[in-house]
């Protein structure tokens, strides 16, 4: 084990959430900032406050991280959509042209301009996950 490093912990279901959340959300701030192949392990579990081995309590690897990292910002999305799901019932093809309209220029411009999405969608295609 390396100087300084904490040994990995049994969490609890509600501590495994909770910490779940917490490494998505600042693995998604971090790869914002830094894109994916910048961003250490190390780096990411020392911020959220855990011993790097704990990461591998919930992803077997970095990519593993990625890959659940696009299905939780899709699911997020989709919450959003759904919200507005009220505004269907008005015009429906308004609505879901509007939505995937959104949708695909937001994540074309995610892709051009911010390395998170363009080095996931390389993830993806290296693990043939679509």
């Amino acid at each position: 084990m390396a100087k300084g490093e904490r040994m990995p912990k049994a969490f609890t279901q509600e501590e495994k959430q909770i910490i779940k959340e917490k490494l998505m959300e600042t693995a998604l701030n971090l790869f914002h900032d830094k894109g994916t192949k910048s961003l250490s392990i190390a780096e990411l579990t020392r911020r959220v406050g855990i011993a790097q081995g704990s990461f591998y309590t919930f992803w077997k690897n970095k990519d593993a991280l990625i890959i659940e990292l696009i299905a939780y910002r899709a699911r997020q999305k989709l919450y959003s959509t759904e919200k507005k799901f009220s505004a269907s019932l008005t015009n429906p093809a308004e609505f879901l042209t509007d939505i995937i309209y959104t949708s695909s220029i937001d994540l074309m411009t995610k892709i051009q301009t911010q390395p998170i999405y363009k080095d996931a969608f390389k993830v993806f295609e290296a693990k043939r996950c679509y």
